[in-house]
């Protein structure tokens, strides 16, 4: 299970690889507040989406959408 979430030791969404046969569960938070701690401690880590500029907020749908579509485009 994966948060996303800017944390502390994530991983770039793009540098994230999704074994063969991999099951995941991806956990996507508030968009005020993002994912909470107590949820980040029980996943196997964060993934965080790049972004560039001042700005480091996304719309949860927007998110949902680039982080399904990585895995997704990823199996192609």
């Amino acid at each position: 299970m994966l948060a996303v979430e800017q944390a502390e030791g994530s991983i770039f969404l793009n540098r994230y690889r999704l074994g063969v046969g991999e099951k995941l569960a991806v956990v996507f938070g508030n968009e005020v507040t993002g994912v909470e701690q107590g949820t980040i401690a029980q996943c196997d880590g964060c993934i965080e989406i790049p972004q560039l500029g001042m700005k480091h907020s996304i719309n949860v749908a927007t998110a949902a959408g680039i982080v399904l579509w990585e895995f997704v485009r990823g199996k192609m």
